[in-house]
């Protein structure tokens, strides 16, 4: 079993069984993810950029496909994210 530090460096496997049928995949970069809330709700925005990191931010790589985004996160213990295109509804540079 491996210590939590060893964990925390291995990364997840993405895999094109993650996509939609008929989806394609692109290709990759290497990102930093920031979640905020907009509400008192459990609604999120999920912000994506290049900058540099601090606390608030994880390390990962933003895969590219004809149908979504997928975020995978670095850190192992955190969850990869998909984000179809119909739910994106505002891209800032």
């Amino acid at each position: 079993m491996a210590s939590r530090r060893e964990s925390s460096n291995r990364q997840h496997k993405f895999s094109l069984l993650n996509l939609s049928a008929n989806e394609i995949y692109f290709e990759d970069y290497a990102v930093y993810c920031q979640k905020q809330n907009l509400k008192p709700s459990n609604d999120k925005l999920l912000k994506i950029s290049h900058e540099t990191v601090n606390e608030s931010k994880q390390k990962g790589r933003l895969k590219v496909c004809s149908k979504s985004l997928v975020f995978v996160p670095n850190d192992i213990r955190q969850p990869m994210i998909r984000m179809t295109y119909k739910l994106i509804s505002k891209v800032e540079d």
